[in-house]
């Protein structure tokens, strides 16, 4: 393949010169790579010492186990029986929702992110935002059955078991525009650009540990809600609403290496 790189080509180009003319003056003088500063850390001990590292792994670790968490129990609570406390949903009915879901939150990470930035002006404010918005997702369903309950037992009726699925997938989604304000600032925190490499790699394994557990959590939290039937079916909600909590609290913790 052809040499593109700046440096590289200029290299070729001295060289060609030199030895169709091997002449001393007409060599283009190349100067030597200077590299100013400490070398910067590479190995993983040198990389998690570092509180700016730790602190975007922690809250990156914590979105994934209640985002992904979300994609579970949401298709186990939008199926399960109105009766057992869930929406009553059949399979295709969950599935076109879920599609259209996803589809907003592509446009909302394309057309919402670039506005936001200007306006919150600070990353780590909006990603404190974004995590903020899982504990309304989580919150949303015994919100409503309490609601509907208030009522009279509205909340088996067709209308608003769509406002519940709704409210919560739209939530959700805007809550998704925090995956790309967490890359962005899982890049500044990395120390050096031949950590930067290193740095995602770190992300994606803390990553990959949030979304096997956060699944494998809802899951079971949402099971033993039901068949117990603790707190009326509803305790899954209030313990991933903590959760959600306390990544919030992570996320604020972040720290912007671009702006220090």
């Amino acid at each position: 393949m052809k040499e593109t790189l700046p440096n590289k080509l200029k290299a070729a180009d001295s060289a060609r010169t030199y030895l169709s003319n091997p002449n001393p003056d007409s060599v283009i003088a190349i100067p030597p790579k200077v590299t100013t500063g400490a070398p910067s850390p590479s190995t993983f001990s040198e990389l998690i010492s570092s509180s700016i590292v730790r602190r975007i792994l922690l809250a990156i670790f914590s979105q994934n186990v209640v985002a992904m968490g979300f994609e579970v129990i949401f298709a186990l609570f939008a199926y399960t029986p109105l009766e057992l406390g869930g929406l009553g949903r059949n399979p295709a009915e969950i599935g076109v929702s879920l599609a259209v879901a996803a589809i907003l939150g592509s446009i909302l990470t394309v057309i919402a992110i670039p506005p936001l930035q200007k306006w919150t002006k600070d990353d780590v404010k909006l990603y404190t935002y974004c995590m903020c918005g899982w504990v309304l997702v989580y919150l949303i369903p015994p919100a409503m059955m309490a609601i509907g309950y208030a009522t009279g037992g509205k909340q088996h009726s067709t209308g608003f078991v769509w406002t519940t699925m709704v409210l919560m997938l739209v939530v959700a989604r805007a809550c998704g525009m925090g995956w790309s304000i967490g890359q962005i600032l899982l890049k500044n925190s990395a120390l050096g650009p031949d950590t930067l490499g290193a740095i995602f790699g770190l992300g994606q394994m803390v990553g990959c540990i949030g979304r096997a557990i956060g699944p494998a959590l809802t899951s079971s939290l949402f099971a033993a809600s039901v068949g117990q039937q603790l707190l009326g079916g509803q305790l899954v909600w209030y313990i991933m609403c903590a959760i959600s909590i306390f990544g919030a609290w992570l996320a604020s913790r972040v720290i912007d290496a671009k702006n220090n």
